[in-house]
C-alpha cells in the first residue's frame, strides 16, 4: 500500500528543496564570480545581459532557500503570518509570483531589478 503524503512529508520535502536551492545559490555565486573575471574587459552588452540573468537566478535561489523553511514550519503546526512569509523573500517579483499574484503585472526580465 502506498504511503500517503501528509503535511509532515510535505514540510520535509520543502526543507529538502530549500537545501537544494542553497546549494544552487552557492554554485551560482561561484559561476558568477568566474564569469565576471572572464568578461571583466568586455564591453559587450550581450555578456552583461547574461551576467545580469545569472545574478537574477542567484537571487531567486537564495530567496527560495530562505522562504521554503518558513513554509515548512507553517505545515508543521506553526502557522506563519502571511507578512512573515512575504518578508522572507527579498525579490518583489518573487513575492508577486508566489504569494501575491497581481493581474497583468509583468515578471522582470533578466537584467531588470525589481526590489520594491
Amino acid at each position: 500500500m502506498d504511503h500517503l503524503v501528509d503535511t509532515e512529508d510535505s514540510a520535509e520535502i520543502l526543507d529538502n528543496i530549500a537545501r537544494l536551492m542553497e546549494t544552487f545559490h552557492e554554485s551560482d555565486v561561484a559561476l558568477q564570480n568566474a564569469l565576471s573575471s572572464l568578461t571583466a574587459g568586455m564591453s559587450a552588452p550581450t555578456a552583461m545581459h547574461e551576467l545580469q540573468h545569472i545574478d537574477l537566478i542567484t537571487q531567486v535561489h537564495a530567496d527560495l532557500a530562505k522562504m521554503l523553511p518558513v513554509l515548512a514550519r507553517s505545515l508543521r503546526s506553526h502557522p506563519t503570518p502571511r507578512d512573515s512569509l512575504i518578508a522572507s523573500l527579498t525579490l518583489r517579483s518573487l513575492q508577486e509570483a508566489l504569494i501575491e499574484p497581481s493581474d497583468g503585472a509583468d515578471t522582470p526580465s533578466a537584467g531588470e531589478l525589481s526590489l520594491f
